[in-house]
């Protein structure tokens, strides 16, 4: 559990017990969590906690698989699993675990949680007409984020490839491009127009937007607001909703991101590598 999701948790009227795993916990100023519980191993922590609900925000190659471990020993333990889910393509096996066990799973795509995402939803839902064209794009050097153990660029930028399958219905890819300072552009369609996502993850200027066409022809840009605040609210909404869920015993279906949504992501995510793959003569 992040240093984010550790004080929600903290501040969660409903809270009774909070504890988290962090090999690196006896380097942390834990007396900023006097009541948080420090451990070495996660199922050290599930047998001897029995949690409700579980946030998953290890490094990305042990997202799925850590998920799977809690999940066969508290079955009834909520669950947000940060993105991306896996760090490889997803097989046979995962994806019949993802079916098999998607009750009460969240997936960290946060930026669904964003206001100006909910604008978009509005719009794709008015009456002045679905989206039409969707152009996201976002620009980041991600050799200059804090942390380590980040995996390829097109799961760690795939926010904005999650909002396609987020705003769109039955988005399609239809081409993908790779630059040679690292840039990708992706082309696709869906149901009523076209979608372009461009990531370019080693600029040395940050930049996000979007741009949007509705079906009548309106347009819409606007630069994200990427301020601390707001992000921060962002993962604040998905974790309370998924303790609503669980507390409340509602329909996981209507998690502003459940695992099945997250999966669609996914699937997408394996399509552009592969075409990326083929286009390029590279195997695997």
């Amino acid at each position: 559990m992040g240093c984010r999701f550790l004080e929600f948790a903290s501040e969660a009227p409903e809270a009774v017990r909070v504890s988290t795993v962090d090999v690196n916990s006896v380097a942390l100023d834990t007396s900023k969590y006097d009541q948080v519980e420090f451990f070495l191993d996660v199922k050290q922590m599930v047998r001897s906690t029995k949690p409700n609900v579980v946030v998953i925000s290890s490094p990305a190659p042990s997202h799925l698989e850590l998920g799977r471990t809690v999940r066969a020993m508290e079955p009834e333990c909520a669950l947000l699993i940060e993105k991306p889910l896996l760090d490889t393509p997803l097989d046979d096996e995962d994806l019949r675990w993802c079916v098999e066990n998607q009750h009460l799973v969240s997936v960290g795509y946060n930026w669904r949680h964003h206001p100006q995402t909910k604008r978009l939803s509005a719009l794709k839902e008015s009456e002045s007409g679905d989206i039409k064209h969707l152009w996201l794009h976002v620009a980041s050097d991600i050799k200059r984020w804090p942390g380590k153990q980040y995996v390829d660029p097109l799961r760690e930028f795939s926010h904005e490839l999650d909002l396609v399958t987020h705003l769109v219905n039955g988005p399609r890819l239809h081409d993908v491009d790779q630059r040679s300072d690292g840039r990708y552009d992706i082309v696709g369609t869906h149901s009523n127009g076209t979608w372009r996502v461009t990531i370019a993850p080693f600029s040395k200027i940050d930049h996000r937007w979007v741009k949007v066409v509705t079906r009548d022809g309106s347009k819409t840009t606007f630069q994200w607001d990427t301020s601390e605040a707001t992000l921060r609210e962002t993962y604040r909404d998905e974790f309370i909703e998924l303790c609503a869920h669980r507390a409340g015993g509602l329909d996981f279906t209507s998690l502003t991101c459940p695992l099945m949504s997250a999966v669609q992501t996914t699937l997408l995510i394996d399509a552009i590598e592969r075409r990326l793959n083929t286009k390029l003569g590279r195997t695997g």
